[in-house]
């Protein structure tokens, strides 16, 4: 920390790589489905909300959290996106007919991780060490980095929705990066 009490770029550039290269390395604190679960690791077919689930799917390509009230996508852009162009992506969405989309904060992301479950997206490699992500049953990842709404400089703020950790990386980055439309208070 410096004595402004910010965390020197340096610390953060080493805080992203760390990130990055733990989930593309696949090392063995990655988050893995447990063999032991009763049930597997899944997702809810499309339209399907169990009683009194938070998030629930309208039916229209969107969904709601019921505690937040937030709508969300219940889709991201499926496929590699630049920190410019997802802002443009999320900004530019119609989901549900609504035209005032935006990119989710961080600590809005990392709510979707901290109740979500476990699956395993398309990007990740097949295997027994196959990167999982967490997300609530009706929203669906393709991959497993989403950008957020936070910038400074010539960075980004993002959250790896595998281990539900925020960092920041360079807006020209698109690899393995995804955007997921919210709309509602911020």
């Amino acid at each position: 920390m410096t004595r402004s009490g910010a965390v020197p770029p340096a610390l953060t550039s080493l805080v992203w790589c760390a990130t990055a290269i733990a989930a593309l390395l696949m090392l063995p604190w990655v988050r893995h489905a447990d063999a032991e679960d009763s049930q597997p690791a899944g997702r809810l077919e499309s339209g399907a909300a169990s009683p009194g689930e938070r998030f629930t799917p309208v039916g229209n390509g969107t969904v709601i959290d019921t505690q937040t009230h937030l709508m969300w996508s219940d889709h991201d852009n499926g496929s590699d996106i630049s920190w410019p162009a997802a802002k443009r992506y999320a900004e530019e969405f119609r989901g549900g007919g609504f035209s005032d989309w935006r990119l989710p904060t961080t600590s809005e992301l990392a709510e979707l991780h901290r109740v979500g479950s476990e699956w395993k997206p398309a990007c990740s490699p097949s295997g027994s060490g196959a990167l999982r992500v967490v997300t609530p049953a009706a929203i669906h990842l393709s991959c497993y980095l989403l950008w957020s709404a936070e910038a400074r400089g010539s960075e980004a703020a993002l959250i790896s929705m595998t281990y539900g950790v925020p960092g920041w990386g360079r807006q020209s980055i698109s690899s393995l990066m995804r955007a997921l439309p919210v709309r509602g208070s911020r």
